[in-house]
């Protein structure tokens, strides 16, 4: 291998190195939450599996509380948001995230989180997809900063 080949190896491992790097960068889970809300909004959402809107119902301590939430899958990961309370028809007051993989078909598991800085809740979810994928139901959990303790519910959510 002559000085002209060695560089030419050299250099493609390198850059092949780098290229690397820049696609796990671009697709980590931090660029994926940045870019969730706008890919949740101009995804197509065509019924198929779990896409679409879904009204969903969680205890909340004494509470029953229902939202809509707006599901869509890109590059594998499932994201979602509240689009409105069904009974006000407005924009919520507390903006929810969520982002999660389905596994086995039956398993809808991820996070999800409040982004508002003044309002830290988050936690983990799992929800059993129906077989007609008309219903979801499961367990919440999570943790609120305002309260200082770890909380769990029931989530139940239908088309």
């Amino acid at each position: 291998m002559d000085t002209g080949e060695l560089i030419f190896w050299l250099t493609s491992t390198l850059a092949a190195a780098i290229i690397s790097v820049v696609i796990a960068y671009v697709f980590s889970n931090a660029i994926k939450d940045l870019f969730a809300p706008w890919i949740v909004k101009f995804s197509r959402s065509g019924g198929k599996g779990i896409n679409g809107r879904w009204i969903a119902t969680f205890d909340y301590g004494d509470t029953e509380l229902t939202e809509e939430i707006e599901i869509s899958t890109f590059l594998g990961t499932v994201y979602g948001r509240v689009t409105a309370t069904p009974e006000k028809s407005q924009k919520p007051q507390k903006v929810l995230r969520l982002r999660g993989e389905i596994a086995d078909n039956h398993y809808f598991t991820g996070i999800w989180y409040h982004p508002i800085k003044t309002n830290r809740h988050h936690g983990a979810f799992q929800l059993l997809i129906d077989l007609n994928d008309k219903e979801l139901d499961g367990q919440w959990l999570g943790f609120s900063k305002s309260q200082g303790r770890i909380r769990n519910g029931e989530w139940n959510w239908v088309r």
